[in-house]
């Protein structure tokens, strides 16, 4: 693990963080086109690790790598940009700004999957917390169910106002088209309405789960 050489407050996806680099561009490939290895007892084509900075030459002014309008820096007034943060392999970042934290050391070999990782490299990773983008999936899932059940209940709360106002809706609808009192056909219209609501609501399901 290492200390950062650069540090920046941001918004992420609306949120406060601070990302941080070691400011070693010129060995930053990205993390989709820096050369890996296998591991000797790899699982599958995603265990293996990226080679260390002495096994690798230096690293191309544009790897080919792009997010949205931003590419890898070759200006220092373009350092902690878009790429910076979701593509390159030597930058890290953590909820809330002004945080501080350690970042992988890349004078070693990184392991791709956490069970792989040492002792002194998981350090770095729980240094960022769990909105780390190298966060631990052990930690970030209860916080990951909690907002998947409170988006569920908020789509069961609009989903049941919907009906409401479909049933309201439809009331008129027919009170206008045939000119008679909405009451005439209230009851039928909230009968339809609610048996079409039931059968999008088992549909849903279906498909949620």
């Amino acid at each position: 693990m290492t200390e950062p050489a650069l540090r920046k407050s941001i918004y992420h996806f609306g949120r406060p963080a601070t990302m941080a680099c070691d400011g070693n561009c010129r060995k930053a490939w990205g993390v989709s086109k820096r050369p890996s290895h296998p591991l000797p007892d790899a699982r599958d084509e995603d265990d293996d690790e990226f080679l260390a900075d002495g096994e690798l030459p230096d690293a191309p002014e544009d790897p080919g790598t792009y997010e949205g309008d931003h590419a890898k820096p070759t200006r220092l007034d373009q350092r902690l940009n878009k790429w910076c943060l979701r593509e390159c392999e030597r930058s890290a970042w953590a909820d809330g700004h002004d945080r501080e934290f350690l970042l992988d050391d890349h004078s070693e070999r990184i392991p791709n999957r956490y069970d792989r990782k040492s002792e002194r490299q998981m350090a770095a990773v729980r240094s960022r917390g769990r909105h780390a983008t190298t966060a631990d999936p052990a930690e970030t899932a209860p916080d990951l169910r909690a907002r998947l059940e409170a988006a569920e209940r908020r789509a069961d709360e609009a989903e049941a106002r919907l009906r409401e106002l479909d049933a309201a809706a439809f009331d008129a609808m027919l009170a206008t088209a045939y000119g008679a009192p909405a009451c005439i056909f209230g009851e039928l219209g909230a009968m339809t309405v609610r048996g079409l609501a039931r059968m999008q609501t088992l549909d849903s399901d279906v498909q949620r789960y």
